[in-house]
């Protein structure tokens, strides 16, 4: 019921071509059942486990990694006999996460800056984070930052505090529609203790929120999106902007790629 991508879906939903049956709290195994499904396609859950017990066939994908993106794309391909198109997509997120990744490199390199120390998050009640091994602690290192919680595995809660004592330079947050960013960003930068932290002082904040929030929490073909969405938050100099030029509240991120320099040359190489 969450499925909005792409812009197709929502389409063929009004028009009963594709059946609704929950989310990955509510998934209704009943209707699922009655669709007769040749395979059931979702994340490693216990959802996929009933279902396989209810004697569908089942792939259940990973996703702790970019690399593992890129695993759940190609056996995706195999599984629908469209092993070309899956090919094309990854070199096309190759393509965008290389000329992030190169772009931030040289940036860093030619003007000797020091590399950005990242919290990122999620939730705030209580406050969650990405450790390693988790494909949001791949983002933000494509993206040239350093995850100040890249001791941890996986999702963990951390404390107040132990943001204060990591000191990050740049806080990303996400969350779902608008009024719920501006709220998430009200709460960090009026967190007690939080205006030590040099991210708060410096106006470092950021909240990612509807088409920017799918495209940084979703482990698909947009995660390319999502490392140069970070590279230009963490680095605008390095695409020909400035940190003032970076919203504090961004729901959509072709409002930043439209700006930056040689865009258009990028995306007409990516589509080719």
């Amino acid at each position: 019921k969450f499925s909005n991508y792409p812009p197709l879906v929502k389409e063929l939903i009004e028009k009963g071509k594709i059946t609704v049956v929950g989310g990955i709290i509510d998934l209704d195994f009943e209707k699922v059942l009655a669709l007769k499904p040749d395979v059931v396609i979702l994340s490693l859950s216990r959802q996929a486990y009933r279902l396989a017990e209810l004697g569908l066939t089942v792939i259940a994908l990973k996703s702790d990694s970019i690399a593992d993106v890129f695993d759940d794309i190609i056996l995706l391909g195999r599984i629908t006999g469209k092993i070309a198109g899956a090919l094309e997509v990854i070199t096309n997120m190759k393509n965008k996460i290389n000329y992030a990744y190169l772009s931030v490199e040289s940036y860093i390199k030619k003007g000797n800056v020091t590399r950005v120390d990242v919290f990122f998050t999620f939730w705030l009640e209580p406050i969650w984070t990405s450790g390693s091994n988790t494909f949001i602690d791949d983002v933000i290192r494509l993206a040239g930052g350093k995850n100040i919680f890249s001791d941890i595995s996986g999702y963990k809660v951390v404390s107040p505090e132990a943001i204060v004592a990591k000191a990050p330079t740049i806080i990303i947050g996400a969350t779902h529609g608008a009024s719920e960013a501006q709220s998430m960003y009200n709460s960090i930068v009026n967190m007690e203790g939080w205006n030590t932290i040099p991210a708060v002082i410096n106006g470092r904040v950021y909240v990612l929120a509807k088409i920017a929030n799918d495209v940084a929490l979703r482990p698909g073909p947009r995660v390319a999106d999502a490392v140069l969405l970070l590279a230009i938050i963490f680095y605008p100099e390095a695409f020909g902007l400035t940190a003032k030029d970076i919203p504090t509240i961004i729901t959509d991120p072709e409002d930043l790629f439209n700006r930056i320099h040689t865009t258009a040359q990028i995306i007409l190489e990516i589509a080719r």
